[in-house]
């Protein structure tokens, strides 16, 4: 069977950054290992490559700018810098980006990290059937899981923190290159803002 990917950088029908080889081997150097790649069809991995690539493509608001009009992809972009601060070149698709792709197709595999629990973003704690009742959870701001949890009721510029994107994904990518949201905590209140 043909490759699904596409992986011209710059291309008008680009679906992936990384190529098969390449993540292939980012899962065999990979510490812990994850064991579904072990088994998988070459067909399923470039499956959860496209859907990888496509959620972080779309997750972040990325500096520069693309590359080509005719691009579909985020990247390549235009006036960023490696993780060292050296003019990253605007042709290609780079290294962080592509492990980055690689560790969220692996961590596609091992969970289900695109499940859509309303219920756990709203606070939904009980819902009774006789006499309708909807009972919201308590709200105690002073805990990182609370603030997760308001972070991901918040949407569109929080997106990058979603549980969509693990944390080992975001770390991987260089910060520079998108517009990160600040939150400021003060007295149990949150307060959300997009900088840049």
């Amino acid at each position: 069977m043909p490759s699904l990917l596409i992986t011209t950088a710059g291309a008008s029908d680009a679906n992936s950054w990384a190529t098969l080889v390449q993540q292939k081997y980012y899962a065999e150097i990979r510490t812990p290992h994850i064991a579904w790649i072990d088994t998988a069809s070459d067909t399923l991995i470039e499956q959860r490559m496209i859907l990888a690539t496509l959620l972080i493509n779309n997750a972040f608001d990325w500096e520069g700018e693309a590359s080509s009009e005719e691009q579909r992809l985020a990247f390549p972009r235009k006036y960023l810098k490696t993780r060292n601060g050296f003019p990253l070149p605007s042709d290609t698709n780079p290294i962080d980006l592509i492990n980055a792709q690689c560790e969220m197709t692996l961590q596609l595999g091992a969970a289900d990290l695109i499940k859509d629990n309303k219920t756990e973003q709203l606070g939904v704690q009980r819902v009774k059937a006789g006499d309708v009742e909807v009972e919201f959870q308590e709200k105690d701001l002073s805990s990182y899981e609370a603030m997760d949890a308001a972070i991901l009721r918040m949407g569109s510029s929080f997106n990058y923190l979603s549980n969509t994107i693990p944390g080992l994904v975001r770390m991987m990518l260089v910060p520079s290159w998108y517009k990160e949201a600040e939150v400021v905590v003060r007295s149990r209140r949150m307060r959300f803002k997009v900088l840049g």
